[in-house]
This record gives structure tokens, C-alpha cells and sequence, in this order.
């Protein structure tokens, strides 16, 4: 019997330590494939992606997977618990992964473990001590935090810090989501190399983990190997220039290198003048209660958002003018991202309830893969939009074909109908 891993991913773009995730699950696993579900054209930061779904699939595989699967822009826009109750929805339906990996700063499994089976259980105590601190005008992170802390979930400092990365948190929710779906994958960690995600471009060797941390899984020459910083840095770098500058190189593996060079890059700050003509727009049509209608726009937002109106001109310090002590600027980008996008409540219910699955490209030599996932899995596996029975959510197709608009008018390059687009195969 053939083994499957899977990954959930935004590849926002691919580099150094998505690479080393990879050969580190082949190596320690001794996974058959290794399945990628990834974000569409836009990521859970509530922004659209520096390059488009089908470039970073082509990166994906170059870096080392056999299948990329999309994960619905209703999911994949969504806070950390939307994002997985997506992703794990997806793995579930495909019928054969056995195992899901992910990057963590612990790179301790037991702990993700111990922690997601008492949040999917969530006693009497710990939901009273987590309204308390809601009630008090907490964010819902921070509320969480403070009431495991009172029910003595954290063992030390050190998980309570972890338990506020964005690697550590998202781990979790896949935890928690496997656990509430009665799920047969099992979870994996290993630990995060490279520097941290505010870093900036450095030459540095990230130095070895801590000695003695065996539930890391680490091979210490591997990890010596490679140089990484985080997905935001490179982005940041690249919106300097525009380029993949050779202070870059060292971070991106050469096989995907190659991509990146040949893609077109979409600048956050061109596509933020784009979107903010979308969103002004729109908003012009809304009401306090149609506005609270969104994803993710609770009724205290809306009001702000119709009562700053007439002070907008751009998404930027729109955004800004509208966040508050208890609510986070991601959080912000989320819920402007989902009114321009059209995207509702029902629109996520559907995308944790997937009729399908949209297969965004394979590796020639993992077809095997595809056929294993067909004969096991509950939803249909395509390969183009119009083969798809019932048709593309129509929130998808939208989200696509605005990305698609704003790509062709920052790059200049010719506008590629989502009905065209072909399956990536490498």
C-alpha cells in the first residue's frame, strides 16, 4: 500500500524551508507522494497572492510535490480556524493521505496533540474563563491563551510563546479540525528553520535547534544545508526592485528559481491601488446591514466601516482608519477582502462541504496519485473548470477572474480566462 503525506500551504512564494518540509516528510516518513493543498490567488492575510496559483504550483512541484490541490478563497481568505477547517475538509474527501505534515516553531507533535484534544472538548470551565476574557474586550487569540493558561494546558514559557506564532496557531487548528472531523490523518511537526518572519535579508547559516529536542525530527547536516528566511521577507526584498535580486538567490531552491524569474511579480502596493477602486466602489452600495452580511464583518465593524465611508482613499489607510485595540489589521484585510470579493457565510459553509476537488497540477511520474484519489476519494477530482459537475463555485470564478484583471494590468501581460487555464503538468 502506497503512503500519502499532505501539506496545506500558500507557497506566497515558495522558498528554502517549504523545500527542506518536504525532503524532511520523504525522509522521515517514507511517504510514496506528497499532496499540496494550497491557497488559490489569494491568502489568509486577507491579500491577493504575489504571484498567481498556477505559478505557485508550478513551484510546488519543482520543490518537491506530486499533486496541488486548491483550497477555496472562501477558506483560504479565513482566519486560522476557517483555513483549516477548509484544508482538512479537503484531505478528508480525498480518501487515501494517512499523514499531514507542517512546519512549527516547538517542532513538538505531543504538544499540538495534547492541546487540540482539549480545545475539541472545550470543558465548562475553560469556555467560561474564555467569555470572561472576550467580554473584557480580549481578541479572540489572546482570550484563548489567557483561559488554557488558567486550566494549565501550557507545561512552561516556552509553549506559551510558540502558541502565538502564526506556524504554531495554524498547526493547531489543523489539530483541532482533525480531531472534530474524526479524521484518520495523522498529524506531524518539524521544526521551523531560518529566521524569524520579521527578518531581513541575511547571508547567516541558521544555527541548530536547541540540543536534546528529539520530537524535532531534525537531520542536523540537512538543516546546516540551508539558508531560509520567511515568505514575507522575500516579498518584501522583491518589492524593492521588482526582481529577484541576487541577495534573494541563496533563499529560493534553484528549481524553483527558475520560475519565480520567468513569472510575473504582483506588487502589493500596485494591487492595492486596484483593489481599493473594488472596494470604494462597492462599499458606495452598502449599508450597515448589508455590509455585516460578509465574511467575517461582525456588526461592531460595520458600523465603522459605513461611518468612515466618506473618509476613504485608498484600502491601505482605509484599513488602518478602521482598526482598534481589539481588532488586528489582518483581520481588518480579511473582512474589506470578502466584500470585495462578494464572499458570505454560505459561501464558507459550501467550501467546508467541497462538491469537488480542483486538481491545479501533478508531477507526470505521481499519476498513480491522481487514480488512487479518484478510486477512494467522496468528491470528484478535475482538472479544468468546465468539467466540473454543478459547475465552479461561482465565488471561486469571481475571486480568479478579479486577480486575473489586476495581474494583466500591473504586469501587462494578456488577461487568461479562468475557462482557459490547463492543469499544471511538470
Amino acid at each position: 500500500m502506497k503512503k500519502i503525506a499532505a501539506v496545506i500551504a500558500e507557497y506566497n512564494p515558495f522558498h528554502n524551508g517549504h523545500q527542506y518540509l518536504l525532503r524532511q516528510i520523504r525522509q522521515i516518513s517514507g511517504a510514496d507522494y506528497i499532496l499540496v493543498v494550497m491557497s488559490g490567488d489569494y491568502v489568509q492575510r486577507g491579500e491577493p497572492a504575489v504571484y498567481d496559483k498556477y505559478t505557485r504550483t508550478r513551484m510546488a512541484l519543482a520543490g518537491g510535490a506530486d499533486a496541488v490541490i486548491e483550497l477555496p478563497v472562501a477558506c483560504a481568505t479565513g482566519s486560522a480556524r476557517r483555513f483549516a477547517e477548509g484544508a482538512i475538509a479537503i484531505l478528508n474527501i480525498t480518501g487515501v493521505v494517512q499523514e499531514l505534515w507542517f512546519g512549527s516553531e516547538t517542532g513538538d507533535t505531543g504538544f499540538f496533540l495534547r492541546t487540540s484534544q482539549y480545545l475539541s472538548a472545550e470543558t465548562d470551565f475553560f469556555k467560561e474563563a474564555l467569555q470572561q476574557y472576550l467580554k473584557s474586550g480580549m481578541s479572540y487569540p489572546a482570550a484563548r491563551e489567557k483561559a488554557l493558561r488558567d486550566v494549565g494546558v501550557f507545561p512552561d514559557e516556552n509553549a506559551v510563546r510558540a502558541f502565538r506564532s502564526p506556524n504554531d496557531i495554524l498547526g493547531l487548528e489543523y489539530c483541532i479540525a482533525l480531531n472534530r472531523t474524526g479524521s484518520f490523518i495523522i498529524p506531524h511537526t518539524i521544526q521551523r528553520i531560518g529566521e524569524a518572519h520579521d527578518a531581513d535579508i541575511t547571508r547567516s547559516i541558521p544555527s541548530s535547534p536547541a540540543s536534546g529536542n528529539t520530537s524535532a525530527l531534525i537531520d542536523r547536516t540537512i538543516y546546516q544545508a540551508y539558508r531560509a528566511v520567511s515568505a514575507s521577507t522575500i516579498r518584501r526584498q522583491i518589492s524593492k526592485t521588482l526582481r529577484i535580486d541576487d541577495s534573494l538567490k541563496p533563499y529560493i531552491p534553484a528549481e524553483v528559481l527558475s520560475v519565480m524569474e520567468e513569472a510575473s511579480f504582483v506588487d502589493p502596493g500596485s494591487a492595492d491601488a486596484l483593489f481599493s477602486f473594488a472596494l470604494h466602489y462597492q462599499l458606495m452600495k452598502e449599508t450597515v446591514h448589508s455590509v455585516s452580511r460578509y465574511l467575517d464583518v461582525p456588526a461592531d465593524l460595520a458600523r465603522r466601516i459605513i461611518n468612515h465611508m466618506y473618509d476613504f482613499s485608498s484600502l491601505h489607510t482605509f484599513a488602518e482608519t478602521l482598526k482598534t485595540k481589539n481588532t488586528t489589521r489582518t483581520q481588518i484585510n480579511r473582512a474589506l477582502l470578502h466584500i470585495i470579493l462578494g464572499i458570505r457565510q454560505d459561501d464558507f459553509l459550501s467550501a467546508v462541504r467541497p462538491k469537488y476537488l480542483r486538481l491545479l497540477g501533478f508531477r507526470k511520474e505521481s499519476e498513480p496519485l491522481l487514480k488512487m484519489i479518484k478510486d477512494n476519494a467522496s468528491a470528484p477530482l478535475t482538472t479544468r473548470v468546465l468539467s466540473i459537475p454543478g459547475g465552479y463555485s461561482v465565488c471561486d470564478f469571481n475571486a480568479s477572474t478579479l486577480y486575473e484583471n489586476a495581474k494583466s494590468e500591473i504586469c501587462g501581460t494578456r488577461f487568461v480566462h479562468e475557462y482557459e487555464q490547463q492543469v499544471i503538468i511538470v
